[in-house]
């Protein structure tokens, strides 16, 4: 963390938007997004943010830290954070000692939710299983003693929706965000038109899917398992799942992982000798 500030800058990259959040230490101060693709444009709004975030002090050589799993999209934001005075610097899977056995084209905003969720709620269980509910949806395993067992990934809700229509003709694309669409409250299997039909389809096909997921790993894991939920679509989807399968939701877990490993990374700092 920079010597002039108490406070701890974290961004997270995804596929479709970027979050940013101010910490002070483990308490998430504030946070924000913007599409992925607007982050370079959008770098002077952007400054202005984080300038208000920081309450007025400098800005100057302030580390931001970056999770990101679009690397076009980050390289033009360090760019343009280079250009408003900050010091951006990118996780990579081997700056956190806390899980071992992570494969190299692992993404950091999944190493980010298992860091975090290892730290929050390890010491309940003795596995962990996170559901990151996301452009893609993906869910990973870690056990308390912080060794990474696995996981699997496939297709997003949203994108499944905008999938189906852009690849079949004479169906629709629906555009859905989990928000803003009383319609979609209540959703029946037995749907009476194409638009409900797809989207009924789509949620049932993810619901399936995820609480098919969380019995196999059950299955594969010894002893307790505790089950975390994240990403965008967490709370919608959860809404309409299986009682029992989702012990807890946390929407800014990759952020709140970000900002561990940046606690670790900055604990290995050696002070200077001044006397």
């Amino acid at each position: 963390m920079n010597a002039m500030t108490n406070r701890r800058i974290v961004v997270n990259v995804g596929n479709s938007r970027t979050t940013w959040a101010i910490f002070d230490g483990d308490k998430l101060h504030k946070s924000w997004s913007n599409q992925t693709t607007l982050s370079r444009s959008q770098a002077p709004d952007i400054a202005s943010d984080l300038d208000e975030g920081l309450n007025g002090e400098s800005v100057e050589n302030q580390i931001v830290y970056i999770c990101s799993v679009v690397p076009s999209a980050s390289l033009a934001l360090i760019e343009a954070l280079h250009e408003q005075g900050f010091d951006p610097r990118e996780i990579r899977l081997d700056m956190q000692k806390g899980i071992r056995g992570f494969y190299p084209t692992f993404g950091t905003d999944r190493l980010a939710n298992c860091y975090a969720a290892y730290k929050i709620y390890g010491s309940k269980c003795d596995n962990l299983l996170v559901l990151d509910f996301g452009t893609a949806t993906t869910i990973s395993a870690v056990s308390s003693a912080g060794e990474f067992l696995g996981g699997m990934i496939t297709l997003g809700f949203q994108d499944t929706l905008t999938t189906i229509g852009k690849r079949l003709e004479q169906l629709p694309v629906i555009d859905y965000d989990g928000s803003g669409d009383k319609v979609f409250d209540s959703v029946s299997p037995l749907s009476n038109s194409t638009r409900d039909s797809i989207f009924a389809g789509a949620l049932y096909s993810q619901l399936g899917t995820v609480e098919k997921w969380v019995r196999k790993c059950k299955q594969e894991l010894d002893n307790t398992t505790f089950v975390v939920a994240t990403g965008g679509l967490s709370r919608y989807i959860g809404q309409h799942i299986e009682q029992g399968i989702i012990d807890a939701f946390d929407k800014e877990l990759t952020l709140k992982g970000v900002n561990f490993i940046a606690q670790e990374l900055e604990a290995e700092v050696v002070p200077a000798d001044l006397s």
